[in-house]
């Protein structure tokens, strides 16, 4: 396993940390990738959390508090929407 495939399973570690929240409010997340210095983890947020006002807050103190805990250097979580949720391969982001 590569440093890449290993940030990847920390990162889903801290997210599925925090999923249950937010589809207790009827959104969700999903693991889009993670930068190669893994200092930027990129993720979809999903339902009602795509359009939420509050969305930059959760993945900022929410997400990010979580993630850190498994990938200290993490600096920032983006969403990049919900049409990366599935995307494979050679995207910037994977």
């Amino acid at each position: 396993m590569d440093n890449t495939q290993d940030y990847k399973t920390l990162a889903q570690h801290g997210i599925d940390d925090v999923r249950a929240v937010l589809l207790g409010d009827g959104g969700d997340i999903r693991l889009v990738g993670v930068s190669g210095d893994a200092r930027v983890v990129y993720v979809s947020l999903m339902g009602v959390c795509a359009g939420c006002m509050m969305s930059e807050v959760t993945l900022s103190t929410l997400v990010k508090g979580s993630i850190k805990k498994y990938i200290p250097q993490v600096e920032e979580v983006v969403n990049v929407g919900e049409g990366y949720a599935d995307c494979e391969g050679g995207d910037t982001y994977l």
